[in-house]
């Protein structure tokens, strides 16, 4: 292997992947990168066995082959450079490295111990391809991502559930106390019903990618992703960057069920005016068990916390009542919960839907009627 490459290209590269790379990685050479060159690209590859990236990268390649090095040591030595123009040569087990008056080598692992985590697939082997607007998918990642669990003990909540029918894909989040869902257009010839799960760390990445690409190529509004079943993966094709990742395993809740038919009290708040009244309060909740109450009185929303060592705090809105409301009505959250989903959301406007005090709230925007949040309550004293 030997080339001549854009020291910028190639530190963008190498940073775009080391991302996914692990401290403590399942076996060892998954904290290296892989480097493939082949004529005028060089592929740069690395993954954690869930999630695979890889980024090409133009080149003057010279002899092809492959190779790889340690992540972090190739990223550093890279950043630290500042010649235009870098060298690449393979040599006797060393990655040798040089631009303007600098030297160095890496010693690695030939690229044959590296998992074969990122090959292309036949056409003949793809279950479906679906076309998705950019914009549109890191909208709704944004909504609903957050609401999957860090918990390792239950995979299948750590993952967001994408069910593809005529109509596009919908996707559902849940740590088993909060839920989103949300719907993204998009067609397929292949109409049948198709259903995976997709770790939330994968589409989250999916998503940073598409942020930094936006401004690179503005007429390219979409990008594509292609699921092999017969493989147990998706692959999301954004330009020169790929990114694989394995599916969970598992069954996921049926969330369905736990959507209010309809609600009893419907109110209409500003989102930025809400999220203040409950950063005001979460003062006060931080030192009782994150707990805020929301309380329905004389057509005012008021929001308040207390903590016997520390206060209490009230913040009152006007609200607009579309449904219900004649009596008082209370309900309380975990603040954190709220900040998450109002964090979120671009909407000045916020529906509120309640059914009583032990019931889950339900959270809807009217411009985009496809999403929805569902945080359940926490049963306090009166």
């Amino acid at each position: 292997m030997k080339l001549e490459i854009l020291q910028e290209n190639l530190s963008r590269g190498i940073s775009s992947v080391c991302r996914i790379l692990t401290s403590h990685p399942q076996i060892p050479i998954l904290a290296n990168v892989l480097f493939k060159a082949s004529m005028g690209q060089l592929e740069i590859v690395a993954s954690n066995l869930e999630t695979t990236i890889v980024v090409g990268v133009g080149a003057k390649v010279e002899k092809t082959g492959e190779f790889t090095v340690p992540g972090r040591s190739i990223l550093e030595m890279v950043n630290g450079l500042s010649a235009d123009k870098l060298d690449l040569e393979l040599k006797e087990g060393f990655l040798a490295l040089s631009g303007g008056k600098f030297k160095g080598k890496l010693s690695g692992t030939p690229a044959a111990e590296f998992p074969k985590l990122f090959e292309g697939e036949s056409a003949n082997k793809q279950t479906a391809v679906w076309e998705i607007n950019k914009t549109e998918f890191q909208t709704v990642v944004g909504r609903l991502a957050f609401a999957a669990a860090a918990d390792e003990s239950r995979a299948v909540l750590t993952g967001v559930v994408i069910k593809s029918d005529k109509n596009g894909l919908v996707l559902a989040a849940t740590d088993g106390f909060r839920l989103s869902v949300d719907q993204i257009k998009t067609s397929r010839e292949n109409k049948d019903e198709l259903k995976f799960i997709l770790p939330a760390r994968a589409l989250n990445e999916v998503a940073r990618v598409l942020g930094e690409e936006k401004n690179k190529d503005e007429n390219k509004k979409v990008f594509r992703l292609v699921y092999f079943e017969e493989k147990n993966e998706v692959v999301f094709e954004m330009g020169d960057t790929k990114i694989i990742s394995r599916l969970i395993a598992g069954n996921f809740p049926d969330y369905e069920k736990i959507i209010p038919s309809s609600s009893q009290i419907k109110i209409v708040s500003t989102t930025g005016e809400l999220s203040k009244a409950v950063r005001l309060a979460a003062i006060f909740a931080r030192e009782s068990a994150n707990i805020v109450k929301l309380r329905l009185e004389k057509g005012k929303l008021k929001i308040s916390a207390n903590a016997p060592q520390v206060g209490e705090n009230e913040s009152e809105m006007d609200v607009t009542l579309e449904k219900g409301g004649g009596e008082e009505f209370s309900i309380a959250f975990n603040y954190r919960y709220l900040l998450d989903l109002f964090s979120c959301l671009e909407e000045t406007e916020i529906c509120l839907g309640f059914n009583g005090p032990l019931t889950s709230g339900v959270f809807t925007v009217s411009k985009h009627p496809s999403f929805l949040h569902i945080i359940m309550p926490v049963r306090v004293q009166a």
